[in-house]
């Protein structure tokens, strides 16, 4: 009887410790860029007014690789600290009226897609597909080129 309550104590205690690293697991991933809250075209007055291009996270609650994003990517604090100081981020779910309505205006065709849009509203460049942040920062720093190139045609 005693072996069985031993047995019974180490059960309890391996779950309890499994459920305390699953809780900081979940933490640790936590997403941790700056989202703005409001519409699209708040999003983008607010941008204009910051002289920040937008930072677009095209998702669906379905799809993983979205959601791969927000933990992996999205989390990392190097990648997060850059897109938080310099560039106005912008979650927005594709299936939402406002989400459709950006998806046809950009031909949002997949998920995840990222979408690094000009102040003025022009598409700078696109990132399509799920990547690790110094793979996604290396895609910023190519749109940021594009980025100055609108600056200078406009």
């Amino acid at each position: 009887m005693k072996q069985g309550m031993k047995f019974a104590g180490a059960i309890v205690i391996v779950a309890l410790l499994g459920m305390a690293f699953k809780a900081a697991d979940n933490t640790e991933k936590k997403d941790k860029l700056n989202y703005f809250k409001g519409t699209y075209e708040e999003a983008l007055a607010f941008a204009k007014k910051e002289n920040k291009a937008i930072f677009l996270d095209a998702y669906t609650s379905w799809c993983g690789w979205c959601k791969e994003l927000d933990k992996k990517t999205f989390s990392d604090e190097d990648f997060s600290s850059y897109m938080n100081e310099n560039y106005v981020n912008v979650k927005m779910d594709m299936e939402t009226p406002e989400g459709v309505k950006i998806g046809q205006k950009y031909k949002v065709s997949g998920y995840p897609t990222i979408l690094v849009i000009h102040k003025n509203g022009d598409l700078a460049h696109r990132i399509v597909g799920f990547l690790q942040a110094p793979a996604m920062m290396k895609e910023v720093k190519h749109a940021e080129k594009e980025l100055k190139r609108i600056d200078a045609r406009d």
